[in-house]
């Protein structure tokens, strides 16, 4: 039977951005409703809770910085390394790589180095401290051009123009910069977002803090990351020693490709992610109690993770008695659940 998939709690922008996924659904041989009514599988977002009435196979995406939801969802695609075979590890530039790739999308020309810009700073909220520090230290050393709402200082009203795609004015603008700011709302391993991708797409040498394992994604060669550098002061004199010699600048220029996995491969993996997801949903029409005890178990075991996380988060306030004796009533109440007593074990000590 061919899987009926629908799209809901998306944001309008996010919807049109996920091209990938509504293309490895039909690679998978799956077909697209408009209406989840009419759908065995459901690929939900975050921006809404429709997807809680549906019942089917679930299929949560993220493009933020969230952990997997294993007790409302079946499977689920975000930025986090999870070794789990429900789970897809998709970041969000494979997402608008791929629909660059799709559209037709063409970086913009690369701008002579004595006709850029010094650097830009594009941001509407503050995000962390980190990206305020990174504009003033960097400020202290040339003018920073900030057109967003946050910090702003300059105008830029083809940035805004609202017949393209927000990425489409951002980027062309970002190519008149010799530098970019691309600085996450947080540093957690795998959580990279679209700032480094279309700065780099924009050909300007990104000024990079985030995600600690960005390497495994992106050349590094390809930008100045922040994490490497022991100080902000170190950071602000390694842009100043390339801002001044154009030929320290090329070999970040040339790191081209600069994503270490290729778009192909990225497709291939979401393919094969749509034909587990849609292979569960046949179990689940064709013997609903099974994949009623799979998605209770998928919920025990999140429960268990949760509990054990807070015990070991707080050793300090609670008596070892206390600790043995929650760390029982866990393993009693979650004995069907794989691995709980490995985890009842952990918290209550040796010889349990």
């Amino acid at each position: 039977m061919t899987a009926r998939v629908a799209f809901a709690d998306f944001s309008a922008d996010l919807l049109s951005s996920v091209r990938v996924l509504r293309d490895a659904i039909g690679a998978a041989g799956g077909e697209i409703r408009d209406d989840m009514r009419d759908a065995n599988v459901l690929v939900f977002g975050d921006y809404g809770g429709s997807h809680r009435s549906f019942d089917g196979t679930k299929v949560h995406y993220t493009a933020e910085n969230y952990r997997p939801r294993w007790t409302n969802t079946d499977f689920s695609i975000g930025y986090d390394y999870v070794d789990d075979s429900r789970y897809l590890r998709l970041p969000l530039p494979v997402v608008f790589a791929y629909a660059d790739v799709v559209d037709g999308f063409a970086a913009p020309p690369r701008k002579d180095w004595a006709e850029r810009s010094f650097c830009n700073f594009v941001y509407f909220r503050p995000g962390t401290r980190m990206r305020r520090a990174l504009f003033n230290e960097l400020a202290g050393y040339r003018p920073v051009t900030s057109p967003g709402r946050f910090l702003n200082n300059a105008s830029a009203p083809g940035i805004h123009d609202p017949s393209v795609h927000w990425r489409h004015s951002k980027i062309p603008y970002q190519a008149g910069f010799r530098f970019t700011i691309a600085a996450e709302n947080g540093a957690f391993p795998g959580y990279t977002s679209e700032k480094l991708y279309d700065a780099l797409i924009a050909g300007t040498i990104p000024i990079y803090w985030g995600d600690p394992r960005v390497a495994d994604d992106v050349d590094e060669r390809a930008f100045i990351n922040v994490s490497s550098y022991a100080t902000l002061k170190d950071v602000v004199d390694a842009v100043a020693e390339i801002d001044r010699h154009p030929e320290l600048a090329q070999p970040y220029l040339d790191a081209r490709p600069f994503m270490r996995t290729g778009v192909d491969e990225w497709f291939a993996r979401t393919v094969d992610t749509f034909t587990r997801v849609f292979e569960h949903a046949e179990l689940h029409r064709s013997d609903p109690a099974q994949a009623a005890r799979a998605r209770r178990l998928t919920a025990d075991a999140g429960r268990v993770l949760r509990v054990a996380t807070t015990m070991r988060a707080i050793p300090r306030t609670i008596s070892s008695l206390d600790k043995r004796w929650l760390g029982g009533r866990l393993h009693r109440a979650y004995d069907r659940v794989p691995g709980a007593r490995r985890i009842a074990r952990a918290i209550r000590g040796p010889g349990f």
